[in-house]
């Protein structure tokens, strides 16, 4: 991020010598130069942080305010050509095996410094504790995700779903699934939204951000 603003900043300035200088002056000739020297790494800069230019944007929509993220993981579990699907706990549906993030103790003095507030629209329960559902300031929204993604204070696998949703109900024998093995296959960044759900009123801003990753 820090090289896209230093390829930006030197596009405008060669763009703006360019514009003022003669056609045939040597300052036109190196900015111009430049101009092109900087442009194909700004390229390739985009390209590179795509991802954190949308969050960006995001939080500059939302700076003033709060946006609610959910970071969690699913597991594409396809037998035959059919997916399994467990009964959820909180809601009256069938879904794929997996669940929310967890953070760590370790991780206070980060979540102090991002300053997170725990999620408002649900119950606080033994279940719930310590979930990565949260409420973002819309300014440390690219500072979150940099966090998620460096994986430090939080949980990095999803055997702890598995096993909660899988192994403890019986649905799988434990004794063929001490140990799993599983590909990451992407990672999504839903599109900012207003949720009817979390109702804007109740929920410091009214916008919802699902992150994190599918397996």
């Amino acid at each position: 991020m820090p090289r896209l603003v230093i390829y930006t900043m030197g596009l405008l300035v060669s763009t703006v010598v360019m514009t003022i200088s003669n056609v045939n002056s040597i300052p036109f000739v190196i900015s111009s130069g430049l101009l092109i020297g900087f442009a194909i790494p700004l390229l390739d800069a985009i390209i590179a942080n795509h991802r954190h230019l949308r969050i960006a944007w995001y939080g500059l929509r939302t700076w003033r305010h709060r946006v609610r993220v959910s970071v969690s993981y699913l597991y594409r579990i396809r037998v035959d050509n059919e997916y399994l699907l467990v009964k959820g706990n909180r809601f009256e549906q069938y879904q794929p095996v997996g669940g929310v993030y967890k953070y760590h103790p370790s991780s206070a003095e980060t979540r102090n410094a991002l300053r997170l507030l725990d999620d408002d629209l649900l119950v606080p329960d033994d279940v719930s504790e310590g979930d990565l559902r949260v409420r973002v300031p819309g300014r440390k929204l690219v500072a979150f995700v940099r966090w998620f993604e460096n994986g430090s204070g939080r949980e990095t696998d999803g055997w702890r779903e598995f096993y909660e949703e899988t192994i403890a109900t019986e649905i799988l024998p434990g004794d063929h699934f001490r140990h799993i093995k599983y590909d990451h296959l992407e990672r999504i960044y839903q599109p900012l939204r207003f949720s009817p759900w979390a109702d804007s009123r109740k929920s410091s801003g009214g916008c919802i951000m699902r992150l994190g990753g599918t397996r």
